[in-house]
């Protein structure tokens, strides 16, 4: 679970989505970049980060900074209704991206409808629909499923 400063859900997801311990990818997150992971992190320093983990551990189920660039302006623009409207998940696993207005944004993971979501508030596992309820204050920008890796 991640502390209200720690903002560390994106790294948990990874860490989900990896099968590693959210340590083991905070610890490799400061080898291959020299930063340790922090809230006060640039906006470049965050993606460039969360683009080495994603190519250390072949993690596809997460969104690279342009698609969380453009969704996020769509929402916040109002051109990108509440995503409110989604009823399900799709197959497999992957990440929710969530935004929050005057808070800012979350991520969770899934897998199988089950989401897991690492946050201060409401740490757990829960079914989509019940996760939904517990936080009608969250706008979904993006559902990021896993890509099917080749062999």
């Amino acid at each position: 679970t991640q502390g209200a400063r720690e903002s560390t859900c994106m790294l948990a997801v990874i860490a989900m989505l990896a099968g590693k311990t959210l340590s083991k990818v905070k610890d490799d997150a400061h080898k291959l970049t020299g930063v340790p992971w922090s809230a006060r992190m640039s906006h470049d320093a965050y993606w460039k980060t969360v683009d080495k983990l994603r190519k250390r551990y072949n993690v596809t189920g997460v969104p690279t900074e342009y698609e969380w660039t453009s969704q996020i302006k769509l929402v916040v623009s109002g051109m990108l209704p509440a995503g409110r409207k989604a009823r399900r998940l799709p197959r497999g696993r992957g990440s929710i991206t969530v935004f929050e207005p005057g808070r800012g944004a979350h991520r969770v993971a899934y897998e199988d409808g089950t989401v897991y979501d690492p946050g201060p508030r409401d740490t757990g596992a829960y079914t989509f629909s019940v996760w939904l309820k517990k936080n009608t204050t969250y706008e979904i920008a993006n559902i990021c499923p896993e890509k099917r890796r080749k062999r």
